[in-house]
């Protein structure tokens, strides 16, 4: 019924107010989630077990293997996951992994690439948002401290940044991340390296 004319409402009307559903919620309360965005690929990992939901794993940018990987990555840092990933055609895809039941529930949907950042920048701005040091991103990755601030110095022009905080803080609101910068972190936990 209409609070205005007390009369039903049109199909139409039903079909908006269906649509701004999830927004009409968020003003009435703040703690309220919208529902996530459809995913290419929605996959469930636990229990020794893998259940593809939506889509066709052929067809997404990982193996069975790394799927599961990116699940026991989940299960290891205990924390949802949000990250960039660019699969060998050179296409991007966003992740995000949520806690489902007794397993993950991966979502991995095609992406637009943010800012233009190459993967290895992605896994030098996923540390450095984490509150690595240079040195501390070059030995875990494998690359020279001046190769650290370079790709440092092209993620703030790209981002459009003026410095390093500014960066982290774009990083954590936008999913700037890569799943090898989430492994090192998986890694480097036991030395006692910032989490």
């Amino acid at each position: 019924m209409s609070s205005t004319h007390g009369r039903p409402l049109r199909d139409e009307a039903l079909l908006g107010l269906t649509m701004l559903a999830s927004e009409i919620a968020s003003l009435t309360d703040p703690r309220a989630t919208r529902p996530p965005a459809p995913a290419d690929l929605v996959v469930w990992v636990g229990r020794g077990r893998l259940d593809v939901r939506v889509g066709d794993l052929t067809r997404g940018p990982f193996t069975t293997r790394e799927v599961v990987r990116i699940g026991d990555l989940h299960q290891r840092t205990g924390a949802a996951l949000g990250f960039r990933h660019r699969d060998d055609s050179r296409g991007w895809w966003h992740v995000t992994t949520d806690p489902a039941g007794d397993g993950v529930l991966i979502r991995i949907q095609q992406a637009e690439g943010d800012d233009h950042l190459t993967p290895r920048e992605l896994d030098v701005v996923g540390l450095l948002s984490r509150g690595w040091t240079n040195d501390e991103i070059a030995a875990a990755l494998g690359i020279s401290v001046r190769t650290t601030r370079t790709h440092v110095e092209s993620a703030l022009m790209k981002v459009g940044v003026p410095n390093r905080t500014a960066l982290a803080r774009e990083a954590l609101l936008r999913d700037l991340d890569s799943l090898d910068a989430i492994r090192c972190v998986a890694q480097a936990r036991p030395r006692s390296l910032p989490a």
